[in-house]
């Protein structure tokens, strides 16, 4: 059983690792269920009409095969899943002691980093790479459903600009409009995007309230190594300005290779996370 007295950011790393792994399981089920189903159907089909007669079998075969690889992966999900729950309760317990050492609180940003999805099944991965890398430094994280902007003070947004620069299917679908309803005094569009179409979303008029940030290029795993790396210098008194000069200066030849391409517009200059 996990206590109270374990390691927080073991126990934030597993539990994060724990949600990415319900991801998968789900979609490995999902897919088994569909061929299995599919095989099992088109069995019956040759069966009934008299067709193919020599498939029966081999249809039959695999779709009990897929079937048992349902059933497994179900297992392996209900597995993750209770495991998740327990990480979950202990991270409760924990939040639950004002005084504790261990306290995770104690050192968290005191905002609300938030996660908006704008491209359904293609951004969930990256979502979940992002929350496991830095949402643990906040006090407060929230994903929002597809379409959907959740309020936050820190907003990381995935999704594809258009030729005009904005969210098409969105309303509001502008950053600048997204800035006026969610408040976020940071925004990322986390989701690479053409130069061009960045180019435009620039140009539209933008709250002079939040530090805009445009990704050209991920760069892999670095992109969560260097918004967790960003986010830590602020907590520690950093201006974001001043912390993303320190982490990626403007010699392309200083920057570190994992820095990721970005565009960034300080609408709102040198902004600071409130401290503790």
């Amino acid at each position: 059983m996990i206590t109270a007295d374990n390691n927080v950011e073991q126990l934030i790393s597993n539990h994060n690792a724990a949600n990415k792994k319900i991801i998968l399981l789900k979609r490995m089920q999902m897919s088994f269920i569909i061929i299995c189903i599919a095989s099992l159907i088109s069995g019956f089909t040759f069966k009934v009409i008299s067709l193919y007669t020599h498939l029966i079998i081999p249809f039959g075969l695999v779709g009990i095969i897929f079937g048992i690889f349902t059933w497994t992966t179900g297992r392996m999900l209900l597995n993750t899943l209770e495991k998740f729950k327990e990480y979950d309760e202990s991270l409760k317990k924990i939040a639950s002691f004002p005084h504790s050492r261990h306290n995770a609180s104690s050192l968290a940003i005191p905002l609300t980093i938030g996660f908006a999805n704008f491209l359904g099944e293609d951004a969930e991965d990256l979502i979940s790479d992002d929350n496991a890398s830095f949402s643990s430094l906040f006090a407060r994280t929230t994903i929002g459903e597809f379409q959907q902007l959740p309020s936050a003070d820190v907003l990381f947004i995935y999704g594809h600009l258009n030729e005009e620069g904005n969210f098409s299917d969105l309303i509001p679908s502008s950053i600048g409009h997204i800035v006026e309803q969610t408040n976020a005094a940071i925004v990322v569009v986390a989701s690479p995007n053409s130069v061009e179409r960045i180019t435009n979303a620039a140009k539209a008029s933008t709250p002079k309230t939040a530090n805009i940030v445009y990704t050209l290029n991920r760069n892999g795993d670095g992109f969560g190594r260097f918004f967790q790396e960003l986010f830590e210098k602020m907590r520690n008194g950093k201006d974001m300005l001043t912390a993303w000069v320190e982490l990626a200066p403007q010699n392309p030849r200083a920057q570190p290779s994992y820095v990721p391409q970005t565009i960034q517009m300080s609408g709102a200059g040198k902004i600071a996370f409130p401290r503790q």
